[in-house]
């Protein structure tokens, strides 16, 4: 019974690794510290979230979270126009990945008086359009900063 247990934590343990996320549509490397659950969030297509939650007016809030949602139809400057509606944009840039049309924003909002920064990269394929989003607590920026940036720079389509 103890090595079942114990071979279950060590099972546990793994889901929270680095590891790359391949499918059909996209791949990307999940960083370490994240876990990737089987059903995704709301609408999402992928989810990924940080196993901590915050402290004091965050604690009901993850350090980290990561989507990627799937806009049929779609265009990078009409979801860059939604996407200012609802975040303060600090840094924009647009670029090609392949053949796609990308763009990568940076921003921030306020969550129940708490900073949240928020990422965003836009891929184009043809008609359609991929977003991973990812935010966190504006506190965990040193901690989290540099694994955010290696998910965010390894999102493709394939």
């Amino acid at each position: 019974m103890v090595y079942a247990s114990t071979k279950i934590k060590k099972n546990a343990a793994k889901a929270y690794d680095e590891e790359m996320i391949e499918n059909e549509r996209f791949r990307l490397i999940k960083p370490e510290g994240f876990i990737n659950p089987v059903e995704p969030v709301g609408d999402a297509i992928f989810s990924a979230y940080t196993r901590d939650y915050g402290t004091e007016g965050s604690a009901d809030m993850r350090l980290a979270d990561a989507n990627i949602y799937f806009f049929p139809g779609e265009t990078i400057a009409k979801r860059q126009a939604e996407i200012a509606k609802t975040i303060e944009i600090v840094n924009a840039r647009s670029f090609q990945i392949a053949s796609f049309p990308a763009m990568m924003l940076e921003g921030s909002h306020v969550d129940n008086n708490v900073k949240i920064v928020s990422f965003y990269k836009l891929i184009e394929d043809g008609s359609d359009l991929y977003e991973l989003r990812t935010e966190m607590l504006e506190d965990e920026r040193n901690n989290l900063g540099d694994r955010i940036e290696k998910m965010m720079d390894s999102f493709e389509l394939r």
